[in-house]
């Protein structure tokens, strides 16, 4: 089946999913603009007394179908979504110029600078590096996901606020409804791996003669762990649109503290970042190139953050690109060197300084 085939048959059969009080919906796909410019195909099931109705993308469903997912699975999780998300009301639009009423559901998404240029100029928003922080207003959310309309300059001026009460509302907001969560990326691997051999997490088995008989049957199935990875993962409970974790209040010091010093940054998606320890040990260039090769093999190019790679100072308390942390520690090293030539150099001239007039006050021999 075609994608063409796939939407067509999506569109055709959805309302078989769905309870009676959506036969009469008006079903169609659009074209959407979203991320980094990406258009993504929307699903569209809207009641007749809605004036507002989720959209459903159908792109990664595809994939799903193609890496052989059945199709009334499929239809069955789509259906469920329209149901959790559905407003089933006509929304009163001028609600969404209320800014008190609004007040508790502002929170904030990061997405890439550069790849949202366009975007970028008609909606408020923050630079963070290469990064821009962005404002949306939360209507509904769910396990899958959540509906959100973003902020652009015409909704603000008629909320009334200016950006830095926008910033505030919306920091405050999402570190409380999405709080922070960072674990090391063996756990997930480890997980994963128990979830596949055992079909369950080791960690909520009591007897522990058990599961440590387990761990060593894992070691010998999977060879896992064979040496521990320097990954750690930044990201909130939901793990959805979480990279925007790493600008939350006293983050970046937290991390540092973790680390025990230094540390890379990674914008693995705009759903979460690496961290890696700054032990000395790590080329930034390299963790550069493979952000990028992740980016084009791995990540949804809608999902994408940014090719960067940052660097936190824990002594400076400052996050800055690795390239130019680099370039600082280079200028450093060189200030070091010439300032220990600059001292070998002031101490020779004192030696001589001191001969001459050693020479000056020697007395001459008599004749």
């Amino acid at each position: 089946m075609t994608y063409q085939e796939f939407k067509a048959h999506i569109a055709e059969q959805i309302k078989d999913y769905l309870p009676p009080t959506y036969q009469d919906a008006d079903v169609s796909v659009a074209r959407v603009k979203k991320n980094n410019n990406q258009e993504l195909d929307g699903l569209n099931i809207q009641l007749a007394e809605e004036n507002i109705c989720p959209v459903i993308y159908l792109n990664h469903y595809y994939e799903d179908y193609q890496n052989g997912r059945a199709m009334g699975n499929i239809l069955e999780e789509i259906a469920g979504c329209r149901e959790s998300y559905g407003v089933k009301e006509h929304f009163p639009l001028e609600k969404l110029f209320d800014f008190e009423g609004n007040q508790e559901r502002i929170i904030f998404q990061v997405v890439g600078r550069a790849s949202n240029e366009e975007q970028l100029s008609k909606i408020p928003h923050r630079i963070e590096q290469d990064m821009a922080l962005i404002y949306k207003i939360l209507l509904n959310r769910g396990e899958e996901g959540m509906a959100t309309i973003t902020i652009d300059y015409t909704l603000l001026e008629r909320m009334g606020v200016d950006e830095q009460t926008l910033y505030q509302t919306a920091m405050e907001n999402t570190v409380r409804e999405f709080p922070m969560t960072f674990f090391a990326m063996d756990d997930v691997i480890r997980e994963t791996l128990e979830q596949d051999l055992f079909g369950f997490s080791l960690d909520t088995l009591q007897d522990e003669e058990m599961k440590n008989f387990l761990k060593e049957v894992l070691q010998e199935q999977t060879g896992f762990p064979k040496e521990p990875s320097p990954f750690y993962i930044l990201t909130n409970e939901q793990k959805l649109d979480g990279a925007g974790v790493l600008f939350y209040p006293g983050v970046q010091e937290l991390v540092a503290e973790k680390m025990k010093g230094d540390y890379f940054v990674l914008p693995s998606s705009i759903h979460e970042t690496l961290i890696v320890p700054d032990n000395g040990m790590m080329d930034f260039e390299a963790l550069r190139t493979m952000v990028n090769e992740v980016n084009q093999s791995a990540v949804h190019p809608a999902e994408v953050l940014t090719g960067q790679v940052y660097s936190y100072d824990r002594e400076r308390g400052c996050l800055m690109t690795a390239e130019e942390r680099f370039s600082q520690k280079q200028q450093e090293k060189t200030g070091e060197k010439k300032g220990i030539l600059e001292k070998l150099h002031e101490k020779k001239n004192a030696v001589q300084k001191t001969d001459l007039g050693s020479q000056k006050l020697k007395p001459e021999p008599a004749l």
